[in-house]
């Protein structure tokens, strides 16, 4: 069984709706297992792009992890703007899959062997080739069990590459207290 492992994605804004500056910090609380793989005391460190957002890649700490209990401290150090720290945990949403195919369509069609998606699930696809618009995050519509459609137009040609895997918004773990400044 492989690892759960989670985009955790968020959006940072000053005050005055201009994007944000800085690093988010996850730090793990225990070293942990999940899915047969050990996680040590580690920490990973998103700097914010230019549009004030972050992805990173996160393995999931919740039920699915041993011993349970397990955290992430989150430090957000953001320019201009006092440090913020808080503990989130991270859900188990699934592995992330390879993308075999995208049709030249509108709306987009993946192609991901046994995906195990539902309609309406949000997903995060990144690294297709040939056929970029495909990459972004999307609400699905399942089309059968090897296959679902994306909001988007695909104009391209598939070439090769791509994961998927289910999403999540940092906005959606941290705790509402963020005067001025948030992830959403």
């Amino acid at each position: 069984m492989a690892a759960s492992l989670v985009t955790v994605t968020g959006t940072f804004l000053n005050a005055d709706g201009t994007a944000a500056g800085g690093t988010v910090s996850f730090r793990l609380s225990a070293p942990f297992s999940n899915g047969g793989s050990i996680y040590p005391l580690k920490t990973f460190q998103a700097t914010l792009a230019g549009t004030g957002q972050i992805s990173q890649v996160l393995a999931a700490n919740d039920g699915a992890a041993t011993p349970s209990g397990t955290y992430y401290n989150v430090l957000e150090q953001l320019t201009d703007v006092p440090e913020r720290e808080y503990q989130i945990v991270v859900p188990t949403l699934g592995a992330l899959q390879s993308v075999t195919g995208v049709a030249d369509a509108s709306p987009g069609v993946v192609t991901v062997p046994n995906h195990g998606f539902s309609t309406g699930d949000t997903v995060i696809i990144t690294g297709v080739l040939g056929a970029t618009q495909a990459n972004g995050i999307w609400d699905v519509t399942v089309i059968d069990q090897n296959t679902f459609s994306i909001p988007t137009d695909v104009t391209g040609v598939y070439t090769s590459g791509g994961t998927v895997g289910l999403w999540v918004d940092l906005s959606i773990l941290m705790p509402n207290t963020s005067p001025g400044i948030g992830g959403s």
